[in-house]
C-alpha cells in the first residue's frame, strides 16, 4: 500500500472514463426534463427507489427552512425532531444559499460525489492491483459491468413476473446503478473505501516503527560524555504513530454512523475479520505480544470514537416513534437468493470466483483484506438475527471486481500458455501493449 505508483496517465484515464460514466448517467433525467409533455413536469427522478429519494428530498426542505434536526414528514403525527443528518443538512443549506430546487442540488451532489466516488474507488483497487492493465480493466469491471437481469426481464417476462424469477432490486449490487441513483450511497461507499485505507495504513505504519532520541536520553549521553563514561544505555525510544490513521478511520466511520448506520455493520466485519485473520500468524510460535496488542489497539480506538454515533441513533429511534416505526417497516430486507446474485453481478461473478479460487490456493497474502471482505459478507447476508440482510451487501461490488480482474488475468495467462502449446503465435503481449495505449 505504501507504494501506489499512479501515474499522470492513469489519473487521466480515471478522470476521462469518469466524465464519461456520470454523463451517462444523467442522460435520463435530461431527457425526461426536456421531453416532459406541455403542463407537464418532469419530477427529477426514475421510478426506482422513488420512495427513499423523496424522504431525502424532505430532509433537505427541513435544512433550507432552518431546520438542524429533522422530523417525519409522512405523518401528521406530533413528534420530536431528532434526525440530525449531515449530507442532506449540507444539501439543504446548498440549495437555500444558491437558491437551487433540492431535486437540482440532489443531482449536483449526486455528480460531485460520483467524482469523488470513482478517484477513490482507483486508489482502493490499486492498493491490491499493482499492474496499470489490471487496474484499468478494474475500474472499468467496477463503472460499466452488470448483471443479467436484463435478459430475465426480455425473455421470461412473458412466462412469469420478473420477480418471480429474480429479485426486483439486484441492479443496486452493481456501482453504475448508485451513481446514477443516489449521492447517499456515493458518500457511504466513499467513506468506507477511506476507513478501509486508513485502518490498512494503520496497520501498515505499526510495522515501520519510528526510533526517535527522548529529551532525557540526549541529556544523559551528554553527562556522561562530560565525564568521560560511556554510554551502555540505549538512548532511543521506539514510536509508533499507527495511532494516527486509526482515529481518522474512526471519524470516518463515525459520519457512516450518521448517513447510512447499516453500513457500520459491514466495516466493523470486515475490520474485525481481517484483524481476526492478522493476529492468528502472530500467536505462534512464540507469541508477538506487541503487535497483537498494536493490532487490537487500533481497532478499539476506531470503535471507541464510533460509539457515540451508535448513541445518538439508538437515542433517535427511540425519542421518535414516527422513525421507530419506519425503521421496523422499511428495515425488513432480507438477503437475495444466490440465483438473485448471479443475475446481479453477472459475468464478473463468475470471474471473481474463479479469482477467490486462486487467492485461496496461492494463499496470496496482498489479497486478504479482499478475501476477508468476500467472507464477511457471505456471514452478514446469511444470518438470521439481523433482518437488512440486503444491505450488508454495500459496495461488495467494489471487492467482486477487484477478484474478477485476477480471475480474468489468471484464464489470460492460462489461455496463453494453452495458445503456445497448440504452436500459435499469436502474442499477448501486443494485446496488452495495445490496450495499455489505448488507455
Amino acid at each position: 500500500m505504501t507504494d501506489l505508483n499512479i501515474t499522470k496517465a492513469e489519473w487521466k484515464f480515471v478522470g476521462v472514463f469518469s466524465i464519461i460514466v456520470i454523463a451517462i448517467t444523467c442522460l435520463p433525467y435530461l431527457y425526461g426534463y426536456f421531453a416532459a409533455p406541455e403542463n407537464s413536469e418532469f419530477m427529477g427522478h426514475h421510478f426506482y427507489n422513488i420512495r427513499d429519494t423523496y424522504t431525502y428530498l424532505a430532509w433537505m426542505q427541513q435544512a433550507q427552512e432552518g431546520h438542524l434536526l429533522f422530523k417525519s414528514l409522512y405523518t401528521s403525527e406530533p413528534q420530536k425532531a431528532v434526525l440530525f443528518h449531515p449530507l442532506f443538512l449540507a444539501m439543504g443549506n446548498f440549495a437555500r444559499i444558491f437558491n437551487f430546487s433540492n431535486i437540482f442540488t440532489f443531482h449536483l451532489f449526486r455528480v460531485f460525489l460520483g467524482f469523488i466516488f470513482l478517484f477513490t474507488s482507483y486508489i482502493f483497487i490499486s492498493c491490491f492491483l499493482k499492474d496499470q492493465l489490471q487496474r484499468g480493466i478494474c475500474f472499468l469491471f467496477l463503472i460499466f459491468s452488470s448483471g443479467f437481469r436484463w435478459i430475465f426481464e426480455y425473455f421470461f417476462s412473458h412466462f412469469a413476473p420478473t420477480e418471480t424469477l429474480v429479485s426486483a432490486e439486484t441492479i443496486e449490487t452493481t456501482t453504475f446503478h448508485s451513481l446514477m441513483e443516489s449521492p447517499l450511497n456515493l458518500a457511504s461507499f466513499t467513506l468506507m473505501l477511506l476507513v478501509f485505507l486508513l485502518i490498512l495504513k494503520a496497520f501498515e505504519r505499526q510495522n515501520d516503527n519510528k526510533t526517535v532520541i527522548t529529551s532525557e536520553a540526549k541529556q544523559s549521553r551528554s553527562n556522561r560524555e562530560k565525564h568521560g563514561i560511556a554510554s551502555s544505555l540505549p538512548s532511543v525510544a521506539p514510536r509508533n504513530e499507527s495511532h494516527k490513521y486509526a482515529i481518522l478511520a474512526g471519524f470516518s466511520l463515525f459520519l457512516i454512523s450518521l448517513i447510512h448506520t447499516y453500513d457500520i455493520f459491514i466495516v466493523l466485519s470486515v475490520v474485525g475479520l481481517y484483524v481476526f485473520f492478522k493476529i492468528i500468524p502472530l500467536l505462534t510460535p512464540s507469541p508477538k505480544r506487541r503487535k497483537i496488542l498494536i493490532l487490537l489497539k487500533n481497532f478499539g480506538i476506531m470503535i471507541l470514537i464510533l460509539i457515540p454515533g451508535i448513541l445518538y441513533n439508538y437515542y433517535a429511534i427511540n425519542h421518535n416513534q414516527a422513525f421507530s416505526e419506519w425503521a421496523k417497516t422499511s428495515g425488513i430486507l432480507p438477503a437475495f437468493s444466490l440465483l438473485d446474485y448471479i443475475v446481479g453481478f453477472g459475468i464478473i461473478f463468475f470471474l471473481a470466483l474463479i479469482g477467490l479460487l486462486k487467492i485461496i490456493k496461492n494463499k496470496d497474502q496482498e489479497y486478504l483484506f479482499i478475501f476477508v471482505w468476500i467472507i464477511a459478507s457471505i456471514l452478514l447476508v446469511s444470518q438470521p438475527i439481523i433482518h437488512f440482510q440486503r444491505k450488508f451487501t454495500d459496495g461488495l461490488h467494489i471487492a467482486i471486481v477487484i477478484l474478477a480482474t485476477v480471475g480474468l488475468f489468471f484464464l489470460l495467462d492460462y489461455f496463453k500458455k494453452w495458445w503456445k502449446q497448440k504452436g500459435f503465435s499469436f502474442s499477448f503481449n501486443k494485446v496488452k501493449a495495445l490496450v495499455l495505449t489505448i488507455i
